[in-house]
């Protein structure tokens, strides 16, 4: 008798914890997601930041006798060629935002060696 109310306690006690385990991950599953994603779309930014950055630079070599229009679509361009060859997902907004940042950052660089 002892021996079956013991063995019913402890199937109880099983179950309550792997009620609680399950509970727990399918509490923090989608919280770890998140956070993970968080963190690859930082990393993203950086590197699209950088290939922006890079695009800017290169394009104004390239192109120094035309008009800022036609380096802004070339670099565009340029960035969203090189990110989507390394399988970053980016719209066309934060490309653009990306390369006038890139061209504001080369400007202050520029008057600051001046």
């Amino acid at each position: 008798m002892l021996e079956a109310l013991q063995t019913s306690l402890i199937e109880v006690v099983l179950s309550a914890v792997g009620i609680l385990i399950a509970a727990a991950v399918s509490y923090f599953t989608p919280k770890i997601k998140r956070y993970l994603e968080i963190a690859a779309d930082r990393d993203n930014l950086g590197i699209i930041a950088e290939i922006t950055n890079v695009a800017v630079e290169r394009i104004e070599e390239q192109f120094s006798g035309e008009s800022g229009a036609l380096k802004f679509e070339e670099a565009t361009q340029y960035a969203s060629k090189i990110l989507e060859r390394y399988g970053i997902e980016v719209s066309d907004d934060l490309i653009r935002a990306q390369i006038q940042d890139g061209w504001h950052r080369m400007q202050t660089a520029d008057k600051q060696e001046v």
